[in-house]
């Protein structure tokens, strides 16, 4: 059964996402959306690179290759 308190605990988790991505999209200044805030972090789109960048941007492709693994294949 899908309902229960973790559904509903998902659930506010993915309308604070929104509310809090929907004001940072709206106010339009630079660096507030997630992405925005993940291309500082990996040193891309205009942000300087900070150190151990590299060792940055292989973790986050490691953590997506993962993710889509276990969401699709139940890795």
């Amino acid at each position: 059964m899908l309902i229960d308190s973790y559904t509903w605990l998902w659930g506010i988790w993915a309308l604070l996402f929104v509310a809090i991505e929907g004001a940072a999209i709206k106010n339009k200044q630079h660096g507030d959306t997630l992405s925005e805030h993940i291309w500082k972090w990996i040193g891309k789109k205009g942000y300087d690179k900070p150190a151990g960048y590299k060792w940055r941007r292989g973790a986050l492709g490691v953590f997506f290759a993962w993710l889509i693994a276990h969401l699709f294949f139940e890795v």
